[in-house]
Formats: C-alpha cells, sequence, structure tokens
C-alpha cells in the first residue's frame, strides 16, 4: 500500500481492485503496453514521460495509450506540477488490480464477445510475442532459460489450490517489481524485456487430458 501526497496536500491511494464490467474497458486492458505502463503507476505517480523512460518507448506513442487507460477510469491525474513553464501532470494507476467480471467473459446481456477478446490477448498474443522473438533472433539458443515452456495436471486439495495461487501472484509481482529496478539501470543494454505468461484453472480432466498430460 503506498498512499501518495500531491503538492496541493491532498493524498491518492488506489483501490484494492477495478472489476472490468464492460467489453471496451476490457479491450483497452488487452495491450501489453498499457499493461506495462499500468503496473509502473500502481505504486508510484509519474508523469507519460517518466513512464516512457523507464519503459524504453517513445513518450510520444505512450501519450496515446495513457489517454485511452485515463478515458477508462483506470489512471488518474493526482496531481500537476509547473516546471520551468511548463506543466507536468502525475498519474496514478486508479487500482492495484484489475479482475475481469465473470459476466463479462460468459458473454451474458450486452456484453457478448469479452470471453473472445480477453482470450484473443492472454492466449494469441503470447503465442505470436514468441513468435516475433524467435523470428527476430531476440531468442538465444544458448542461453539456458531464455524460453521455458510447460504443462503439467496435477491433483489438488483446495488448500494446495490457494497456496500455489498466492505463490505465483508474488512471484508475478516480484517480476513486475525486478523490471522497474532495472529500468533505472545505467546500461539499458544490460537488460532485456522478457514476457511471463501463466494461467491455472480447474478442468474436467475426462474432457480435456491429452496423452502428453497423461504421461507427465
Amino acid at each position: 500500500m503506498n498512499i501518495q501526497k500531491n503538492m496541493n496536500g491532498t493524498t491518492f491511494e488506489p483501490a484494492p481492485h477495478i472489476e472490468i464490467t464492460d467489453l471496451e474497458t476490457l479491450k483497452v486492458t488487452a495491450d501489453p503496453l498499457r499493461i506495462q505502463l499500468l503496473h509502473l503507476l500502481m505504486n508510484e505517480a509519474r508523469t507519460v514521460k517518466q513512464a516512457a523512460g523507464l519503459m524504453g518507448v517513445n513518450p510520444t506513442k505512450l501519450y496515446y495509450h495513457a489517454n485511452l487507460l485515463e478515458q477508462h477510469g483506470l489512471i488518474r491525474l493526482v496531481d500537476t506540477r509547473l516546471v520551468s513553464g511548463i506543466q507536468e501532470k502525475y498519474f496514478r494507476a486508479a487500482a492495484y488490480g484489475l479482475r475481469v467480471s465473470p459476466r463479462l467473459l460468459t458473454g451474458e446481456g450486452d456484453q457478448e464477445g469479452g470471453m473472445g477478446v480477453f482470450f484473443d490477448f492472454t492466449f494469441d498474443e503470447t503465442r505470436a510475442a514468441l513468435q516475433r522473438s524467435l523470428q527476430s533472433g531476440l531468442v538465444n539458443d544458448d542461453a539456458e532459460g531464455d524460453v521455458i515452456i510447460g504443462r503439467r495436471l496435477a491433483r489438488l486439495t483446495p488448500q494446495d489450490q490457494r497456496e500455489f495461487v498466492k505463490r505465483l501472484s508474488q512471484l508475478a509481482k516480484e517480476f513486475v517489481a525486478r523490471g522497474e529496478q532495472n529500468g533505472l539501470v545505467e546500461d539499458p543494454q544490460a537488460t532485456r524485456f522478457f514476457l511471463l505468461f501463466f494461467s491455472m484453472f480447474p478442468i474436467d480432466p475426462d474432457s480435456t487430458i491429452s496423452e502428453e498430460d497423461a504421461s507427465t
């Protein structure tokens, strides 16, 4: 928890989470650059220019994405400062986390298509990103652990499941925090960007298990 105190004396603390309930907002979050920007703004207010420097992207390009996030209530303007006659706007994530409404994913009411948008990003975009990395030579065949891909099936108690979800979440937070820290290094060439993707959910093994899963 990180309460931001602004120059005008007011404070702002992000909500624990925001529940995404409409398709347009879900589409806005279906972009890796916007998600990275959201993560940067969760613990500290920054200008778009400052965030762009940490992310290694063109500030002009990032302004477009920041505007979309603000329009859909995912980030908020929390402070303005006048520096050398130029007004600087500081933004903060509206919440520490995002949740997608189950109603949106199941396509109830007028939200049909939400599940497609969600899975198009989380699965298809991840696959496409890996293909681009392989084709561009970003993946080093000689570097151990450059790419890790696995699929496992396990029988868990409710306690086991909660423990693994907690540990996975903690690891993901550490992954993002380390990335923010490394964004401050003097030599950007000493680091590389990595994409972390994971999924865990209950299934009916009789209808979804493959021979490969059964043999592991």
